[in-house]
Protein backbone atom coordinates (compact mmCIF):
# COMPACT_ATOMS: atom_id res chain seq x y z
CA UNK A 1 0.00 0.00 0.00
CA UNK A 2 1.33 3.59 -0.78
CA UNK A 3 2.10 5.66 2.06
CA UNK A 4 -0.62 8.22 1.55
CA UNK A 5 -3.31 5.12 2.11
CA UNK A 6 -1.74 3.95 4.96
CA UNK A 7 -1.78 7.51 6.30
CA UNK A 8 -5.60 8.04 5.82
CA UNK A 9 -6.13 4.58 7.31
CA UNK A 10 -4.03 4.89 10.05
CA UNK A 11 -6.09 8.18 11.04
CA UNK A 12 -9.14 6.34 10.75
CA UNK A 13 -7.81 4.08 13.40
CA UNK A 14 -6.45 6.95 15.47
CA UNK A 15 -8.18 6.52 18.40
CA UNK A 16 -6.66 2.53 18.60
CA UNK A 17 -3.10 3.02 18.74
CA UNK A 18 -1.88 -0.40 18.79
CA UNK A 19 -3.98 -1.52 15.60
CA UNK A 20 -1.75 -2.25 13.18
CA UNK A 21 -2.18 -0.16 10.28
CA UNK A 22 0.27 2.24 12.41
CA UNK A 23 2.99 -0.43 12.15
CA UNK A 24 2.40 -0.65 8.59
CA UNK A 25 2.42 2.61 8.24
CA UNK A 26 5.76 3.78 10.27
CA UNK A 27 7.51 0.31 8.41
CA UNK A 28 6.71 2.29 4.90
CA UNK A 29 8.33 5.82 5.89
CA UNK A 30 10.99 4.13 7.04
CA UNK A 31 11.57 1.97 3.62
CA UNK A 32 10.80 5.60 1.99
CA UNK A 33 13.48 7.22 3.75
CA UNK A 34 16.34 5.13 3.41
CA UNK A 35 15.18 4.54 -0.12
CA UNK A 36 15.92 8.40 -0.56
CA UNK A 37 19.12 8.12 1.28
CA UNK A 38 20.54 5.13 -0.70
CA UNK A 39 19.75 7.53 -3.94
CA UNK A 40 21.25 10.58 -3.02
CA UNK A 41 24.09 8.19 -2.08
CA UNK A 42 24.51 6.12 -5.02
CA UNK A 43 24.09 9.59 -7.00
CA UNK A 44 26.78 11.29 -5.52
CA UNK A 45 29.44 8.15 -6.00
CA UNK A 46 28.25 7.87 -9.30
CA UNK A 47 29.20 11.58 -9.93
CA UNK A 48 32.05 11.50 -8.63
CA UNK A 49 33.21 8.20 -10.47
CA UNK A 50 32.39 9.79 -13.97
CA UNK A 51 33.87 13.29 -13.31
CA UNK A 52 36.93 14.66 -14.64
CA UNK A 53 39.94 16.11 -13.01
CA UNK A 54 39.17 19.19 -13.58
CA UNK A 55 35.75 18.90 -12.51
CA UNK A 56 36.98 17.45 -8.91
CA UNK A 57 37.19 21.22 -7.61
CA UNK A 58 33.39 21.68 -8.35
CA UNK A 59 32.25 18.52 -6.37
CA UNK A 60 35.02 19.81 -3.45
CA UNK A 61 33.03 23.31 -3.63
CA UNK A 62 29.71 21.36 -3.43
CA UNK A 63 30.94 18.84 -0.65
CA UNK A 64 31.83 21.85 1.65
CA UNK A 65 29.19 24.31 1.05
CA UNK A 66 27.12 24.57 3.52
CA UNK A 67 23.56 23.25 3.43
CA UNK A 68 20.76 25.72 3.60
CA UNK A 69 19.28 28.85 1.20
CA UNK A 70 22.32 31.20 1.72
CA UNK A 71 20.46 33.93 3.40
CA UNK A 72 22.05 35.52 6.19
CA UNK A 73 20.71 34.55 9.82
Amino acid sequence: MCIKKLSCLAYKFRALPDHESHTELWKARNEYGEAIVKAKQGHWEEFLENTAEQDLWTANHYFKELMGDGGKS
